[in-house]
């Protein structure tokens, strides 16, 4: 996995091996829960997980790339920003 810096709400964007654990991380997060992107950071997720729009028909990357956008709150920071990912990790679930 590798992590770039981007333009996120505090420039901050991560980014999985495209492709790999898609379904992972659409169906299996849901609001509330503490997911860990693959740079360690731990976030409490704010929003579903959607499809970027570079992704659907008509985007740069369609058919190529399938990635997803969310809010989160960075408990690290204190912030929300918004991670561009396909592959982050459920560490606790929101009940």
């Amino acid at each position: 996995m590798k992590c770039v810096l981007g333009g996120s709400l505090n420039g901050r964007i991560t980014a999985g091996a495209l492709g790999s654990s898609l379904a992972i991380w659409r169906y299996s997060v849901k609001i509330g829960d503490l997911v860990l992107d693959p740079c360690g950071d731990t976030a409490i997720l704010l929003s579903e997980p959607r499809l970027s729009e570079d992704c659907m028909p008509g985007g740069e990357y369609y058919p190529d790339a399938t990635y997803y956008e969310a809010v989160v709150f960075l408990t690290s920071f204190g912030c929300k920003d918004v991670w561009i990912t396909d592959d982050v990790e459920v560490i606790s679930e929101n009940r």
